[in-house]
């Protein structure tokens, strides 16, 4: 039960350990993520595949592929408008309030508005630009605030608490995910039994609602630093060359723009393809995260003492490289190989501990202590550049090799299930990038202790 113990001693360090004074916001930002990561379950994934199958209901495969490919890539290039978010941020002394407002208004459209278009009475081709330009409005407003509340955040969570914090962040969100897309998923099947998915779609996004309202309470409780203390006035080129000045940091963006693509290829493609051509139940959907509770509850303690022997880089290489492996697993996800999923399912929460962790991290292990706002929106608009991209090369990937079918070990596979494995390859890529950057900071390791054993040596 040694892994047992350390779970409780990491959830003691995260939410009863005070002595750097931040608990109480440490704890707003804890719960207000879990939270905030409940109501994204209800919000994306499958469920969001749901409301675009219910969007454009009746329409043919080609036009249902034009707007699927248009909203994903859309989605993903507004994210691009968090380039704006130092210009609007950096010389604000209190950000919360507007930070929550955005927040407030990102869920108002995506809890009330985006299904109302779904039922209007209107032609597809109206709703779907309709529902386009709520998405473009909604992104937009999440995106400005991220970077400025990912910097405030930062204030709660001390050096030493990180990997503990994100290690009870991820136990923490996955059984309440899980457990919360069990009942959804069967609610849904229920639904589609007796064909009323929208009904049961209006009804989840209600359940939202209040959890949503409950996400910024909870950030509300949440500390803000003193922003900028050793700039006297925030200027233009601060600003813009800011992330320009550390290499490593510049290296930390093209791990994760390269990580971003990998996950992002297959875009809303291979949801759509799980629900309408494998015909996979919700229901069971559900029980393949559900098997993968034990396996999470299992794996992230070893992740987390990985992180601490090992160091960031390190893990992430080794776990990235095994992650791969999971979308390898998913393109052979067939009519007749369903099981496959849960076998993905159960693989992938062995070994996505030390990914998740690792990456959680990644923004904050070498960006400069001055304009960090700046930095960070710098960090996630080029993961929302890399997302634009690979969802816009998916879309002409999909485009490309529409009706072409592989036949592999006698197992056929369309294009929407088969384009995982390029999601594959640029993982693998990334994991050279990392191995690179561990050589790197070991070499810089090595360099630095003769020079602090002959300052000692001096003293």
């Amino acid at each position: 039960m040694s892994f047992f113990n350390s779970i409780v001693d990491s959830y003691k360090r995260v939410l009863s350990n005070n002595n750097d004074g931040r608990l109480r916001g440490r704890k707003g930002v804890f719960f207000g993520t879990v939270a905030e990561s409940a109501v994204t379950t209800m919000l994306t994934g499958i469920f969001y595949s749901t409301l675009l199958t219910v969007l454009l209901k009746g329409a043919t495969e080609t036009v249902e592929n034009k707007y699927l490919a248009l909203i994903e890539t859309l989605t993903a290039f507004v994210g691009l408008s968090q380039l704006f978010s130092p210009f609007i941020f950096e010389s604000l002394k209190k950000r919360k309030p507007l930070i929550l407002l955005l927040r407030g208004v990102y869920y108002l459209i995506q809890i009330l508005l985006l299904p109302l278009v779904t039922i209007l009475k209107l032609p597809i081709d109206t709703k779907a630009w309709m529902f386009i330009v709520l998405m473009v409005v909604a992104t937009i407003s999440e995106s400005i605030g991220t970077p400025a509340r990912s910097a405030w955040h930062l204030h709660s969570l001390p050096e030493d608490t990180r990997s503990d914090y994100y290690s009870c962040i991820r136990l923490s969100t996955m059984v309440i995910n899980a457990s919360l897309s069990f009942i959804l998923g069967v609610f849904m099947d229920y639904c589609a039994e007796h064909e009323i998915v929208l009904v049961g779609v209006l009804i989840m996004r209600g359940v939202a609602l209040p959890l949503a309202a409950f996400v910024i309470g909870m950030f509300f409780r949440a500390e803000e630093p003193n922003y900028n203390a050793n700039i006297e006035k925030v200027t233009f080129k601060d600003i813009v060359t800011t992330p320009f000045r550390s290499p490593i940091f510049l290296v930390m963006v093209l791990i994760n723009v390269l990580y971003t693509m990998g996950n992002g290829f297959h875009g809303q493609f291979y949801n759509y393809y799980l629900v309408n051509q494998v015909e996979i139940s919700y229901t069971y959907l559900s029980i393949c995260q559900i098997s993968a509770i034990p396996c999470t509850f299992i794996s992230m303690p070893f992740w987390n003492r990985q992180v601490r022997k090992y160091g960031w880089m390190p893990t992430l290489a080794v776990s990235m490289a095994l992650y791969s492996l999971c979308y390898v697993i998913n393109a052979f996800v067939a009519p007749g190989t369903e099981y496959m999923y849960i076998i993905s399912n159960v693989y992938c929460q062995l070994i996505n501990g030390g990914l998740v962790i690792a990456i959680s991290n990644l923004p904050f292990l070498h960006v400069p202590d001055s304009m960090r706002a700046a930095c960070l929106a710098f960090f996630n608009a080029a993961s929302s550049l890399a997302g634009t991209f690979s969802r816009w090369l998916g879309g002409v990937f999909i485009g490309a090799t529409e009706g072409l079918q592989l036949s592999i070990w006698g197992l056929t596979l369309e294009n929407r299930a088969y384009m995982c494995l390029v999601n594959s390859g640029i993982l693998l890529l990334d994991v050279l990038v990392v191995i690179g950057v561990s050589i790197y900071e070991k070499k810089q390791k090595n360099k630095m202790q003769p020079k602090q054993e002959e300052t000692i040596n001096g003293n």
